[in-house]
């Protein structure tokens, strides 16, 4: 996981970037017990930039990665920053999905078929599966308006 932070100091309407500035970085877990622990020192545009390795095995939920400025003596300064990150939990999946190609240019009126196979990477068909899809179609009009719109079905396989 990649984080950056952007250091200054405002005056009124007067911003600075602040080169050379000591940062502590640290990343939490979801239970918020700190991971790992990098000092940082920001780069002439006042950017500072690292990269965490998450533990292989971990629960899921909400990471953290909190920026503290920190004096000589790595005390912090009571101004911190911390942003939020969610971490999932990877699941692989153990069937495919192949519909056959459609080249066709189509009206919002038409109607279609498509047919295709879901079967398990051992090539299997997949018993007793639902099929759920979604039809999205995006329309542009003058003035870049965007209007979205979509169908939800489910269809239950006859295998």
């Amino acid at each position: 996981m990649e984080a950056s932070a952007l250091l200054y100091t405002q005056e009124g309407d007067i911003y600075k970037v602040l080169p050379n500035a000591r940062v502590r970085a640290r990343l939490y877990d979801t239970d918020g017990k700190e991971v790992k622990t990098q000092m940082l020192t920001s780069d002439n545009m006042g950017v500072v930039q690292t990269q965490f390795t998450l533990p292989k095995y971990c629960k899921p939920g909400n990471f953290s990665v909190e920026f503290a400025m920190v004096d000589d003596n790595n005390n912090p300064y009571p101004v911190k920053e911390t942003k939020y990150f969610r971490v999932e939990e990877y699941k692989r999946p153990n069937f495919s999905v192949k519909l056959d190609d459609f080249t066709r240019k189509l009206a919002l009126t038409d109607s279609v078929n498509f047919e295709g196979v879901a079967e398990t990477f051992a090539g299997i068909p997949v018993a007793n599966a639902v099929l759920k899809w979604k039809l999205n179609f995006d329309s542009w009009y003058f003035y870049h308006n965007r209007n979205k719109g979509g169908v939800d079905r489910s269809l239950k396989s006859q295998w």
